[in-house]
């Protein structure tokens, strides 16, 4: 059961995820933060120290919730072309998103914050074994027919990344991406 110091957390890291999404990484205030939260300074300054410390804890939020949704599912022997539809509906969405400015918030902090290089690395790290393990489980069960899944993951995670980010300035079109999409479920998906 939360507690109501931790509801107060949930909140700030709420509204704070919106602000990073309109404003970007650099551009949101301490100030900003007690304005949007209708806080005092005091009283945010209790829950976080800096918009750093909210942006990180947001990201490991972020990673844990996707953890645990994909430990439930395959504990729960869910299909594994299921789960990869998911994922690749995650990508689309990303795309498709007219802002997503957290999307890119998150490049921003990563260019803006050099110290925090060994904790994106990780996270990195965590949803490459994530999507390996994914792969991996379709392939047991026969439905992928993808042997290096760890290769994989890594390959899908820097493609959809470096399209996301690049696609509003390189004019990569809707029709483009659904292809992309096409191409990869059909090179992991067993078919007949």
């Amino acid at each position: 059961m939360l507690t109501k110091g931790d509801c107060t957390r949930e909140q700030i890291k709420k509204v704070a995820k919106q602000l990073f999404a309109q404003k970007g990484y650099c551009l949101v205030t301490m100030q900003d933060m007690c304005e949007a939260t209708h806080m005092s300074r005091g009283g945010l300054y209790r829950h976080f120290g800096s918009t750093k410390e909210i942006f990180i804890e947001l990201l490991i939020d972020d990673r844990d919730s996707s953890s645990e949704e994909l430990s439930e599912a395959l504990s729960k022997n869910i299909d594994a072309v299921l789960l990869f539809d998911g994922f690749l509906e995650k990508q689309r969405e990303a795309f498709l998103a007219k802002d997503n400015g957290f999307y890119y918030a998150i490049h921003e902090f990563s260019f803006t914050e050099p110290d925090q290089n060994v904790f994106l690395q990780e996270r990195f790290k965590a949803g490459a074994e994530m999507l390996s393990s994914l792969l991996t489980y379709g392939y047991e069960q026969g439905v992928f027919s993808v042997q290096d899944s760890e290769t994989l993951a890594i390959h899908l995670l820097y493609f959809f990344d470096n399209v996301i980010a690049t696609a509003p300035v390189l004019g990569f079109l809707k029709t483009q991406f659904e292809d992309q999409l096409k191409l990869v479920r059909n090179m992991v998906v067993k078919h007949g």
